[in-house]
């Protein structure tokens, strides 16, 4: 064979193929080792970011908390996209706030201030969540130590020309105590002002402590019996159609009355009825929908979900229930969706005479694939967080969408099957089979206080709306009597939830409201004073209306012909008389005198009851520290 510059042709051929093999081999190597690197350079990215984020969450809550200057005031559990932390400045009555916005950013914000992005562009952020945690602490002040509980998830997306870097994610889940520094200020009142006086035990005539906050700590005194309380504050039953429910409400760590357990145990209004049930046998309208069936298993576990079917032809497919929208309110819907059969899109649109002139809408993409948040369509006349997409899990999505009653009258926000995230309003859809379907399940209308708020906690109803109200079966004694105020007749119940605006609240803390008519809270037992003293918060609307009652003498500060021979408003020395209180205005009330024969203690009771609200009532059968009891009241209501 002939050689040619040395070599033979088979041996240049053979070092060609051994070349090629060892470029080749060098190549894989090349990929594999920059994989590996971007694994760990992804990994490490989303892991000290997932971190940062915490820290600076810790850092909001706790900084704003400090000097018990500060409460935790909203976190909802489970909340995804519409979580939302809201921390409250007592002081000054700033609210800040901690949620995740519509394109998945974890903002923090404050009033008058702009909003503080805690995640990088790159990284987004979903499925935030906060739930609060209330332990029992044998060696905090109250007995009680507060935390809260973040989730979120972090997702890398790949930049658009990068070959060798893929999508990415990482969950983080973590508990931040609240720090018991920060909260030494909670100051119990009958520590220091014990409702038994010294060296006596407790009996039914040793007076009674009613409140919404903590009235007592740890019982640093064997003489003083009534700082030992460690109970709850009071039982609250929810209304929610069939559902009667009751439960025990505590304290926070710093004494107020747990706001966050109570509103999630209550709920919120829905006004959609059958809200589990979307057929036209329960009133829910159906366009061009030809079926509707229970077979897959819903959000919740249970087979409850609805096979949305869509018939034949080039139509519009929506699904609507009309209540009655008043003008100016704001009303946020939301449901949960599933794509099916290649049907990966819908919108929601405010329709009806209550949305008069409304032609907004939002598309939503609920395709598999998407980010775990899911993603946000093309929109008309929308604002940012107006709109919100969350995934809930087993591919299925919560979307809600924000719209203001421009006019008295019926309406809703129909949810509607689309053909793209870029579909035109209420367009029409061209179906082929009538076996092509999506799943819907779960409808809410409630009442918001802004666009951006986002949906409530999602809350099933019946033949009725959830309304969302709760009220008072059991005020509990502190003082260490055990003299329970309790009303077991529901219509007799006072309110501490309204559906609508959510807890009662007087000088922006919690407050017990009766209606006038037949409200009222009796104590267990029938006890008698010699010299009864009494402190109590409230308003009342007419002057003639009684806050209190012993048998058919009642609080009216009507003097000569009244429970008490005495009254004083707001620390004055000067008595008080029967228009002396400010009826648009919470007031401190200061009685004395009039010894009673053995009778129930009773809230609300009068000739003409108590159209107004209570906060918190204490008697005394010794002589307390009266200037140190009225200056504790009125710095804690802000009076």
């Amino acid at each position: 064979m002939k050689k040619h510059s040395g070599f033979t042709l088979l041996e240049i051929l053979l070092y060609v193929v051994i070349g090629g093999i060892t470029l080749v081999i060098v190549a894989f190597s090349f990929i594999q080792i920059t994989r590996l690197s971007t694994t760990f350079r992804v990994n490490n990215e989303l892991n000290q970011t997932g971190k940062n984020i915490i820290r600076q969450i810790q850092y909001n809550i706790n900084n704003n908390m400090k000097d018990n200057k500060g409460s935790i005031i909203s976190p909802i559990v489970g909340g995804g996209i519409s979580s939302l932390l809201k921390i409250q400045n007592n002081t000054s009555f700033v609210q800040y706030n901690i949620t995740q916005n519509s394109t998945d950013d974890i903002i923090y914000s404050q009033s008058n201030q702009s909003d503080i992005n805690l995640n990088p562009t790159n990284i987004q952020a979903s499925s935030l969540s906060f739930e609060q945690i209330n332990n029992q602490d044998q060696n905090s002040q109250n007995g009680i130590m507060q935390a809260i509980k973040v989730k979120f998830t972090l997702v890398y997306k790949k930049p658009t020309l990068s070959g060798n870097e893929y999508d990415a994610q990482k969950a983080f889940e973590t508990v931040i105590p609240i720090e018991q520094a920060k909260q030494t200020s909670f100051t119990p009142i009958l520590n220091d002002n014990p409702i038994i006086p010294a060296g006596q035990s407790p009996n039914n005539n040793s007076g009674l402590a009613y409140s919404l906050r903590k009235l007592s700590g740890i019982n640093t005194s064997a003489n003083k019996f009534s700082s030992g309380y460690t109970g709850p504050a009071i039982r609250v039953r929810r209304d929610r159609g069939v559902d009667q429910t009751e439960s025990d409400i505590g304290f926070t760590k710093s004494g107020d009355l747990d706001s966050v357990s109570l509103q999630n145990f209550v709920g919120y209004q829905n006004f959609l009825t059958q809200s589990e049930d979307i057929t036209t046998t329960r009133l829910w309208t159906l366009g061009n929908i030809t079926s509707i069936a229970d077979d897959t298993v819903a959000p919740n576990g249970t087979t409850t979900a609805e096979r949305v079917s869509l018939n034949i032809g080039n139509v519009t497919r929506s699904i609507n229930k009309d209540t009655t929208l008043t003008n100016g309110s704001i009303y946020t819907e939301s449901y949960y969706v599933k794509a099916n059969n290649g049907y990966n899109f819908v919108q929601l649109a405010p329709t009806g005479t209550g949305f008069t002139g409304n032609t907004s809408y939002q598309n939503y993409d609920i395709s598999t694939g998407q980010l775990s948040s899911g993603q946000l369509g093309s929109s008309s006349g929308m604002i940012e967080r107006q709109s919100t997409i969350n995934s809930v899990g087993n591919g299925w999505y919560r979307i809600s969408l924000s719209a203001t009653a421009a006019a008295n009258g019926s309406g809703n926000i129909t949810l509607a099957i689309v053909n793209s995230s870029s579909s035109a309003r209420l367009e029409t859809v061209n179906v082929a089979s009538a076996t092509n379907s999506i799943y819907v399940w779960g409808g809410q209308r409630h009442i918001s206080s802004s666009l951006t708020s986002g949906p409530k906690t999602y809350q099933q109803t019946g033949a009725d709306a959830n309304t969302g109200y709760g009220y008072v079966t059991i005020w509990y004694d502190q003082s260490g009597n055990n003299n329970n105020a309790i009303q077991d007749i529901t219509a007799n119940q006072p309110k501490i939830i309204d559906g609508i605006t959510g807890i009662v609240l007087q000088n922006n803390k919690p407050s017990i409201q009766f209606d006038g008519s037949n409200d009222e809270l009796a104590s267990i037992n029938a006890f008698s004073s010699a010299s009864p003293k009494v402190f109590w918060v409230g308003k009342r609307s007419g002057y003639t209306q009684s806050f209190l009652a012993r048998n058919t003498t009642y609080a009216t500060l009507t003097l000569g012909s009244d429970l008490f021979t005495s009254y004083y408003l707001n620390g004055s020395t000067t008595t008080a008389t029967s228009s002396s209180d400010s009826l648009s205005n919470l007031n401190l009330y200061y009685a004395s005198g009039n010894p009673v024969s053995s009778s129930q203690f009773v809230i609300g009771r009068g000739a003409i009851r108590l159209n107004g609200f209570c906060s918190e009532i204490m008697e005394y059968n010794n002589s307390p520290a009266t200037d140190s009891v009225q200056i504790n009241i009125k710095n804690y209501y802000g009076l």
